[in-house]
């Protein structure tokens, strides 16, 4: 083996045992959203009331009508979708404030601002 080779072979081994970036510590200090209600704004229409349940399921009213749809949380991000990603929010949780963006597959999009209810 020529030396160019052994020395991309080492190369390759050290960037892979190489340690992780530790996380942010506002990540690293989330606590799981199961058993709150939040209060924002919404894609559809004015205030919506988000209820994140256990097991992943969210029940989001507004307008007058209910949804139940599923939720992921990884760190401070939470994701949701309606309808099978026809429209899809994606917020940074800091604190008892989501922020973020929500967006539709008609190209309509806007800012979150959601705020834990008390």
């Amino acid at each position: 083996m020529s030396r160019v080779s052994l020395s991309a072979v080492a190369l390759l081994l050290g960037a892979a045992a190489a340690p992780a970036a530790p996380l942010p510590l506002e990540v690293r200090n989330v606590p799981g959203l199961a058993g709150t209600t939040w209060v924002g704004n919404n894609l559809a229409a004015g205030e919506a009331t988000y209820v994140f349940g256990p097991n992943g399921v969210l029940t989001c009213s507004y307008g007058g009508a209910t949804h139940r749809i599923n939720w992921t949380q990884t760190g401070a991000t939470v994701y949701w979708d309606f309808g099978d990603k026809y429209s899809e929010y994606r917020c940074t949780v800091r604190g008892d404030e989501m922020t973020g963006k929500a967006w539709n597959q008609n190209g309509a999009a806007c800012e979150l601002k959601i705020v834990r209810k008390k």
